[in-house]
């Protein structure tokens, strides 16, 4: 990876000033890192993202905790 991906990376995972994780551009990222790496077509580009959304939202959900999750909806 390049310099620039890693600070944009490290810029994508910093906290805002409410505390949350800039997720979607940290995901943004690092699907256009497995798009280069593999060649593969934009379609595909889309999938990965989908991917990397749910295992980043499972993280969340159970860093949090389920209780939190459930909160949070209702």
């Amino acid at each position: 990876m390049s310099y620039l991906t890693l600070k944009y990376m490290q810029l994508a995972l910093s906290l805002d000033n409410f505390g949350s994780i800039h997720l979607h551009g940290f995901v943004r990222v690092l699907s256009v890192q497995l798009q280069n790496s593999l060649h593969c077509p934009s379609d595909v580009l889309i999938i990965y993202r989908y991917i990397l959304y749910t295992f980043f939202f499972i993280i969340i959900v159970f860093s949090y905790g389920i209780e939190w999750f459930i909160e949070m909806i209702f």
